[in-house]
């Protein structure tokens, strides 16, 4: 790693570091009886954790290996990484997670997803017909530890490419 760009190792460094804390909200969801997958509060988490790791790697890089100046490619670059990283493990993590916890895990996945989806279809009844509903609480009986993996992953993805521009642009110098 010695010969690494200190871009890729700032992003590599912080990058493990948020994935491993991003575990620490899915596991007490889960042991809290609530599911990690889909929760929105576990979506704002996941939001401040992205938002700290991107704003701390680009700021790292700026100031102790690049001589202060941070421009745009090269913070779209750590953020990439680092977003790409934690993506992958939290994403694997839940993936042996469920694999690991077996059933009880999908039957607390799919009933409280069940209740989302019926609360939503009771205030917005225009917004989702009861043959959506039927069909969406069938689909969710088939639900994978590979769908949730996915799920996680473009999850985390989708919300590092959000904060990825906009730390960037803020850090600019």
């Amino acid at each position: 790693m010695s010969s690494m760009h200190p871009l890729v190792k700032v992003a590599i460094k912080y990058g493990l570091i948020g994935a491993l804390i991003s575990i620490v909200p899915f596991l007490t969801l889960y042991f809290s009886n609530i599911s990690p997958v889909g929760n929105p509060s576990s979506v704002i988490v996941d939001f401040l954790l992205m938002l700290v790791f991107i704003f701390f790697a680009n700021r790292e890089f700026r100031d102790s290996k690049n001589e202060g100046k941070l421009r745009f490619w090269q913070g779209m670059s750590i953020g990439f990484i680092l977003y790409c990283i934690i993506g992958f493990v939290y994403g694997a993590f839940v993936f042996i997670f469920i694999k690991s916890a077996g059933q009880p895990f999908f039957d607390m996945y799919i009933q409280q997803a069940a209740e989302g989806m019926k609360q939503v279809a009771s205030t917005n009844p225009e917004t989702i017909s009861q043959e959506q509903l039927a069909q969406g609480l069938e689909e969710l009986k088939n639900v994978t530890a590979v769908d949730l993996f996915f799920k996680a992953l473009i999850g985390k993805l989708f919300l590092g490419l959000i904060v990825t521009p906009i730390v960037t642009i803020v850090l600019r110098k």
